[in-house]
């Protein structure tokens, strides 16, 4: 087969799962697109794509820039009173939004602090759905290496979301409505590029989620996504 001859080109060859994932291993859109040109994809095997995409994360950082969310959003007390702010403009639905690309943002960033493998094998098999055989394949592992890798990164992301995130459970200290003023206020998120984000009620936990893995399988990703906004954990 020809190689591709330029990353824009790679760009369009990147099968939809591929760019799925590079976005949830950049954290952003624009990082996963930046992964998948420098991955000079050169064939439409979705499987040796995401090996090309998770290859490039495995050999640089550059593409996860990592948040200290704790004194990001957490060191200030907290703040209700967005709806004169500009971008929300006593607009209900806006508000509703900006609290959903808040907590999508929130975990994202949160989820990037794992180390590379450990996220890859977290993205495929708990968000995009892979087996661990499959997912072996894609980082070039045993499916044993994979069970444990991924097995680390639930309980680490568990450990640290329990006793922070409303979305885990509704008592603990960081709730998205509170701390909206301060994401905006510091640049954290801005008003999404995207219609996917639901504005018809406010994001507001009622249940406890007993694990991470649960609270990401349902999370809106980076990129805008077709799944239905209902959520196992809300």
């Amino acid at each position: 087969m020809t190689p591709v001859s330029t990353q824009d080109e790679a760009c369009t060859l990147a099968h939809p799962t591929t760019s799925s994932f590079a976005a949830w291993m950049a954290g952003s859109a624009e990082g996963g697109q930046n992964a998948v040109k420098d991955a000079n994809l050169s064939t439409a095997d979705r499987s040796a794509q995401l090996t090309a995409v998770f290859q490039v994360f495995l050999n640089s950082q550059r593409y996860t820039p990592k948040k200290n969310l704790d004194s990001m959003l957490r060191s200030d007390p907290t703040c209700v009173g967005v709806e004169d702010h500009p971008l929300i403009g006593r607009d209900k639905r806006r508000l509703h939004v900006l609290q959903r690309e808040l907590q999508r943002a929130c975990l994202t960033a949160t989820l990037l602090n794992l180390p590379v493998a450990r996220r890859a094998g977290f993205i495929l098999i708990d968000v995009l759905g892979f087996s661990e055989g499959e997912v072996a394949k894609i980082l070039d592992t045993t499916p044993s290496a994979v069970h444990t890798g991924v097995g680390r990164a639930r309980r680490e992301l568990t450990s640290y979301l329990e006793p922070r995130c409303e979305h885990m459970d509704p008592a603990n200290p960081c709730h998205c409505e509170t701390r909206l003023g301060i994401a905006l206020e510091r640049g954290f998120i801005t008003w999404p590029d995207r219609d996917d984000l639901d504005g018809d009620v406010p994001l507001v936990s009622r249940t406890i989620c007993p694990d991470a893995e649960r609270l990401y399988a349902r999370l809106p990703g980076p990129l805008p996504s077709p799944r239905s906004p209902e959520t196992t954990c809300r």
